[in-house]
């Protein structure tokens, strides 16, 4: 076979997946989450990148070394994102023409990951990776690690609380669902628990 067609051959065997079904089953669970999250704050995120085999990992490592373009990564080997392991998955803003000059978007899409347990590579001090998130157990778990085949544990299923409403925001709802006056909602909340009761019976009233 000539040496192009080969070459060509070869390239097709690579793996580079966005299938958020082939991270770990606990990383999936919670980069979706993750993903609906974001979404819920008005931020357009785009999963590219989930796993990758080592072939694809060495073509990104030859990039401003012996191929043409930027450094993209230091690692030679995958390790968070390698096929065997599926532990981190990169993002986009899905808006066309826009999908990386947002420094913005990123690190308000970075401080919702790190809520959740991932580390966010926006963070990192060398060649900063605002699109990257992974589970190394919370900064446990190293490169070398997940190459050796020591994986971080189940990551917890992220579960977002819910805040609760000011005593403002119950007073509010109270006058307007409820029809108590001001004298009503006064004594109310000069009764020994009355902020707890105050939000109680708003949340009852919504």
């Amino acid at each position: 076979m000539p040496a192009v067609r080969w070459m060509r051959a070869r390239r097709t065997t690579m793996l580079k997946s966005r299938d958020i079904s082939k991270l770990r089953a606990d990383v999936a669970v919670n980069c979706r989450t993750f993903v609906s999250l974001c979404k819920k704050e008005g931020l357009p995120v785009l999963v590219t990148e989930t796993v990758r085999d080592a072939e694809y990992q060495a073509s990104l490592y030859a990039k401003g070394r012996t191929e043409p373009g930027s450094i993209v990564t230091n690692q030679k080997t995958p390790s968070f994102h390698s096929d065997k392991a599926g532990l981190a998955f990169d993002i986009a803003k899905n808006v066309k023409g826009h999908e990386y000059d947002d420094a913005a978007f990123f690190q308000k899409c970075g401080a919702i990951g790190k809520r959740m347990g991932f580390t966010w590579g926006g963070d990192w001090k060398s060649l900063k990776d605002n699109p990257h998130f992974q589970w190394d157990g919370r900064g446990k778990y190293t490169s070398a690690m997940v190459r050796a085949g020591k994986y971080p544990p189940i990551m917890p299923r992220y579960v977002e609380v819910k805040q609760s409403m000011t005593k403002d925001e119950a007073k509010a709802i109270l006058k307007e669902k409820a029809g108590l006056n001001e004298g009503t909602i006064v004594f109310l909340d000069n009764y020994r628990y009355g902020d707890d009761l105050i939000r109680k019976l708003a949340e009852a009233m919504q």
